[in-house]
């Protein structure tokens, strides 16, 4: 269906274990816990969000996908899956998604694959987290790059603490972790992050 990504099935569901071991590392055990709320922010076809939520069982999940198509195709997984009251799948941009006080500061962890440069990721992102949360962000070949001295500033507008990116030599992931809340000018409306990042990474390709 295209949802996923170009490349072999098994290929993108080893990526979602590595979220996995990521989480796992991470979070040390909280993600085990009832109550924890995880965000697939950009879920596209599922991945790996479809994933994660069936392998952490205990916590709860959000979908936000803007693809009515691909949205259907989701919900279509969770109640094949009997998993309607835990997986809740939310069919708007993350950029609306994020100034609704359902889901604002009410998660906390966030992953995203192929959402777009890091600049939007972080700033749709970060909306979502409550202050001590943590974003998994994919990284796919780009050079490597180091915002908190690169761009501290923006890191404070949005909350965020850079740490160590987890690399297990296949995937890595940048992480960040919510340090205080967003101003609610944040995320800009619903196609500005893109249009106008706050911040840019030289040969980006994520």
């Amino acid at each position: 269906m295209g949802f996923i990504g170009g490349g072999p099935l098994d290929q993108h569901l080893t990526h979602s274990r590595d979220f996995l071991s990521a989480i796992d590392e991470i979070s040390a055990g909280g993600q085990n816990k009832k109550g924890f709320s995880i965000v697939d922010m950009g879920s596209g076809g599922g991945l790996p969000g479809i994933p994660l939520a069936a392998w952490i069982e205990k916590a709860n999940f959000r979908l936000i996908e803007s693809s009515l198509k691909r949205s259907r195709f989701l919900q279509s997984i969770v109640e094949e899956a009997g998993e309607t009251t835990r997986v809740e799948v939310v069919n708007k941009s993350a950029e609306s998604a994020a100034r609704e006080n359902k889901f604002r500061e009410t998660q906390d962890l966030l992953v995203s694959r192929l959402f777009g440069p890091i600049s939007v990721a972080l700033e749709c992102g970060s909306p979502f987290i409550r202050v001590s949360g943590i974003l998994i962000i994919s990284k796919y070949p780009e050079p490597k790059y180091n915002l908190k001295n690169e761009h501290p500033a923006v890191l404070e507008t949005l909350g965020l603490e850079e740490l160590e990116e987890w690399s297990n030599g296949r995937s890595t992931f940048a992480i960040f972790r919510k340090v205080s809340q967003v101003s609610q000018d944040y995320p800009r409306k619903t196609g500005l992050p893109r249009k106008r990042p706050l911040f840019s990474v030289s040969r980006e390709t994520l």
